[in-house]
């Protein structure tokens, strides 16, 4: 699954925590907007994990892109040299 994930989180500590878990699993698009290519099973993990930080007055977006949506991303800037080194594979 290819996820968009973006958050606002008030508090600098609950931020830096789930940015780095963030960072772990995908690439940042921009300051609190990620992309992260996660398995069905693996998905729910991230989303406890992050929503375990959070903060009632804080919010995080999940996104799943399907395989049309991915073909349409259009990104300029820093984040398009980024995205150039992403690797496409299969798994068989």
């Amino acid at each position: 699954m290819n996820m968009i994930i973006a958050y606002d989180i008030r508090h600098p500590k609950r931020l830096r925590r789930i940015a780095k878990i963030c960072e772990k699993n995908g690439r940042r698009l921009q300051k609190s907007i990620f992309e992260a290519m996660v398995t069905k099973e693996s998905f729910p993990f991230l989303k406890a994990r992050l929503e375990r930080i959070m903060a009632p007055n804080d919010s995080i977006c999940y996104l799943e892109l399907c395989a049309a949506d991915q073909n349409e991303i259009e990104v300029y800037g820093k984040a398009e040299k980024e995205r150039l080194k992403i690797k496409k594979f299969v798994i068989i």
